[in-house]
């Protein structure tokens, strides 16, 4: 399951996100049911980046 929002925080889009997983298949000794990953990903638009060229 993917839960994720995109923010605007003043021009810069910012991605937050939340994934569930669950492994059917995973080691008999090691390995976890459940998996959680929590994300922030900003999109830093080129303009930003002009000093650069």
């Amino acid at each position: 399951m993917v839960i994720n929002k995109t923010f605007q925080f003043g021009k810069v889009p910012v991605r937050f996100g939340l994934e569930f997983h669950y492994n059917v298949i995973r080691p008999d000794s090691l390995g976890s049911d459940w998996d959680l990953r929590f994300y922030v990903i900003p999109a830093v638009p080129s303009a930003l980046f002009s000093w650069m060229q």
